[in-house]
């Protein structure tokens, strides 16, 4: 198996003593110039899917990262998204990708064009296809949507989507055409996103729980059964976030993760009811002191700036969170992003340990995170999605540090 340190690899340092977490392969496929933007485990775990910024989705074997093909043939020239367009076609980049967590071999693509097909991996044919519109759009009609994010419900029977149009789309798996639910918003001035959709994510222990959050900095939290109110309205506003790619989760008990895109206060945890948060995580392991006010005209700001380059300094901007669902580490975090182009493991956040979520372990992606999944089926795993068109298949820590006395 062929096992290396990337960190060593690109030549940079660790910091703050956190374990350097190995690299068990890199899977490329040779003529690819796209960037990897989405990567999932298959519910068996043996392979890897990774969408690409070229319209398509490459194939990988998971315990080699041999390159195991295309889910769709490549156009003409690969890798130029321009020559994609001009020769017109509907292949835009693949923004996000499910595997069917019940129906093995099947995996649901969503393209920025606003097409969204369910493909059965092992025939590379397309069962179902679905294309976005905003049927209440003016003063242009049916305009197609630019489909961001998509998530299924733990048992498969739903999924969700977002995009550019500012709408959660509510789907059932027999029924794709059209949406159940269409969640933007009440008529009684309930305020929906006003900016593009960058994530959507299903609860796995309450389907009717939904959250959503994109560039207009707020989360949103949707109930489709409509216990706490019209079910187009959202039931919780959590602002103070910047979510920009697939940065939501829920753990166990029904509480929100949020990574943002930022050198500071990337991930924090929110008690969906209340839209408080309730933890924030710092993502060193010996945070900076905090950033005091800008002094007001003439008085002085000396030490200022040195306090700002200590919180930006060696911090990642976080591109996307998971929570870690089973194995030593279950209830710990994964995050990655770009800044200092790093992935980084948290350990669960436990009573004995002070109630925090503590860096354990981190390594260094050339050119940064896009995407990441854990493994479902072996949690040692975790499938990193990079900006140079390589998945990584990174090894978990074995076990949780032991406390420091």
């Amino acid at each position: 198996m062929n096992m290396f340190n990337v960190a060593k690899h690109i030549g940079k340092k660790k910091e703050d003593e956190e374990e350097e977490l190995l690299c068990l392969w890199k899977g490329k496929d040779v003529v690819n110039k796209s960037s990897c933007l989405c990567v999932q485990w298959s519910t068996d775990g043996q392979s890897v899917a990774a969408g690409g910024s070229d319209g398509l989705v490459r194939m990988f074997d998971g315990k080699t990262g041999q390159f195991k093909g295309c889910l769709s043939e490549p156009p003409k020239d690969t890798g130029k998204l321009m020559d994609i367009i001009n020769a017109g076609t509907d292949t835009l980049p693949i923004m996000a990708l499910r595997w069917h967590p019940k129906q093995a071999g099947r995996i649901r693509v969503a393209s920025s064009s606003g097409t969204i097909e369910l493909l059965e991996a092992s025939k590379k044919r397309v069962l179902q296809t679905t294309k976005e519109v905003d049927t209440m759009s003016t003063p242009t009609p049916n305009k197609p949507n630019t489909t961001l994010c998509i998530d299924y419900s733990a048992d498969g029977s739903t999924w969700a989507s977002g995009g550019t149009d500012k709408i959660v789309r509510v789907y059932d798996e027999s029924q794709p055409k059209a949406p159940k639910v269409e969640l933007r918003g009440s008529l009684a001035g309930d305020p929906g996103h006003n900016n593009r959709i960058c994530a959507v994510r299903i609860c796995k222990g309450n389907p009717s729980l939904i959250a959503s959050a994109g560039l207009d900095g707020t989360a949103l939290l949707w109930d489709t059964s409509g216990a706490s109110g019209p079910r187009n309205a959202p039931m919780t506003h959590i602002s103070d976030v910047d979510v920009r790619g697939d940065a939501l989760d829920f753990d166990a008990c029904d509480r929100l993760l949020t990574g943002s895109w930022r050198p500071g206060n990337q991930l924090q945890i929110w008690d969906v009811r209340s839209g408080k948060c309730e933890v924030g995580i710092s993502w060193k392991k010996k945070p900076p002191p905090p950033v005091e006010a800008f002094p007001v005209q003439g008085k002085s700001s000396k030490g200022l700036w040195t306090k700002v380059r200590d919180v930006v300094k060696g911090s990642s901007n976080v591109y996307t969170c998971q929570y870690i669902g089973r194995g030593a580490l279950l209830g710990g975090i994964v995050a990655g992003g770009t800044g200092r182009c790093e992935l980084k493991v948290f350990t669960a956040a436990k009573e004995a340990d002070g109630g925090v979520h503590t860096p354990i372990g981190s390594i260094q992606i050339p050119g940064g995170v896009q995407g990441l999944h854990v493994a479902p089926n072996n949690a040692d795993r975790i499938a990193v999605a990079a900006t140079d068109g390589t998945v990584y298949c990174v090894q978990m820590p074995n076990k949780p540090p032991k406390r420091a006395e």
